[in-house]
């Protein structure tokens, strides 16, 4: 039996007005915050490819398959790229924020490592948010996308419409995403607290 085609599709638009610019562009490592979750996806064992949505790389390497939004919000955005990934064969899709500062390959690969007929959610640090998502193909071939206001519960819904399990992933790495100036205070607590304790 062949191994399962995944597909790696991350959020790479969006602005943040409590920021004052996108927060994806933000400095992080060498790069941006989506640089660094872009290598991250690329970098994990099982992830087949990796797409970014949004309106542009925003400087990343131009072999970068890029999806652009359509213009009707991202919820139809990510609809047409799930239809898109069914028609090809893909076997799982995750959804990846591209504000994930600590996100790992553990984080991801956790993702993908769900049973045939389960989602895995990860949730935000409030528990509201959806950070990351995994759905499988084609058993989610109908899975709403419900980003927003209490994406979690809504994700959840759907997921059980369809008759499938609900694997919730939580992590620091997948947990805390970048979407006002406390959460950079908190990034940074959390970085002074990984070397004090190397």
């Amino acid at each position: 039996m062949p191994d399962p085609l995944v597909c790696g599709l991350i959020l790479g638009a969006g602005g943040s007005k409590r920021l004052g610019r996108p927060k994806q562009l933000l400095p992080y490592g060498d790069g941006t915050l989506l640089g660094h979750v872009v290598e991250t996806a690329r970098g994990s064992a099982g992830v087949d490819r990796v797409l970014l949505l949004g309106p542009s790389r925003h400087g990343l390497d131009p072999a970068t398959p890029l999806l652009a939004d359509p213009g009707r919000g991202l919820n139809d955005a990510l609809a047409a790229a799930r239809d898109a990934a069914v028609a090809a064969g893909v076997d799982r899709l995750v959804f990846i924020s591209a504000d994930l500062p600590r996100v790992t390959t553990a984080d991801i690969q956790a993702l993908i490592a769900q049973p045939t007929a389960s989602v895995g959610i990860a949730p935000d640090r409030a528990g509201t948010g959806t950070n990351a998502l995994s759905i499988p193909l084609p058993q989610g071939a109908r899975f709403g996308l419900h980003y927003g206001p209490d994406s979690l519960a809504s994700h959840s819904a759907e997921a059980a419409r369809l008759g499938l399990t609900i694997e919730t992933i939580r992590s620091d790495g997948l947990a805390l995403d970048i979407d006002e100036p406390r959460d950079l205070d908190a990034l940074t607590r959390a970085e002074i607290e990984d070397s004090t304790r190397r």
